[in-house]
């Protein structure tokens, strides 16, 4: 096989021993595809690239190789499994989605959540934008004047806006996630 991040695809290679064959061959949740070589000897098919649903998943091909003229000649047939690429390193992008609780569509606080209400133009909730985690991932911010904050069930693919806002400008602060034994981390200065 050969595989590319998620795109697999093979090589099959035979000989037709002085008579044409066709080669059948299936993919694991594809159709089947016939090939005749049109050669009576060394005949090499690639197959069809297919794109595997995730990173690091088992990918099996069937094949028949077989002469249907005359039919007497037997048949061979195999299987090969394959697994896609591993999974690029996780990473994350922090950003802002502005709030502002002197007013407006989108105040940083709810109910008691913070005695101290956020009133200039820089306060904003924190985004995550996700990739390449796996699963679902979690989120610890740490630095700041407001604290260490954990955010859970972010997306592993995606981006999420946590409920925890930032207001102070060129504030710095640390935001570590994870997915099991996957890790990215980042520094952001709002």
């Amino acid at each position: 096989p050969v595989v590319n991040g998620k795109n697999v695809f093979w090589v099959i290679t035979g000989n037709a021993n002085g008579d044409p064959v066709m080669v059948n061959y299936q993919i694991e949740g594809y159709p089947l595809r016939s090939v005749r070589p049109g050669v009576t000897g060394a005949f090499s098919i690639q197959t069809e690239s297919i794109t595997a649903a995730d990173y690091e998943q088992e990918v099996r091909i069937s094949v028949r190789v077989f002469d249907d003229a005359p039919a007497t000649r037997g048949e061979v047939v195999g299987e090969n499994r394959a697994r896609s690429g591993d999974r690029p390193p996780p990473a994350i992008v922090a950003s802002r989605v502005v709030c502002n609780d002197g007013g407006g569509d989108t105040p940083c606080q709810s109910g008691d959540y913070s005695p101290y209400p956020c009133l200039h133009d820089s306060c904003a909730f924190v985004a995550i934008t996700t990739a390449n985690f796996g699963g679902p991932v979690a989120c610890q911010f740490t630095g700041g004047i407001r604290g260490n904050y954990s955010a859970f069930g972010l997306p592993a693919e995606g981006t999420a806006r946590t409920s925890y806002y930032y207001g102070w400008k060129n504030e710095t602060f640390n935001v570590t996630c994870w997915s099991g034994l996957r890790s990215a981390s980042t520094d952001v200065t709002w």
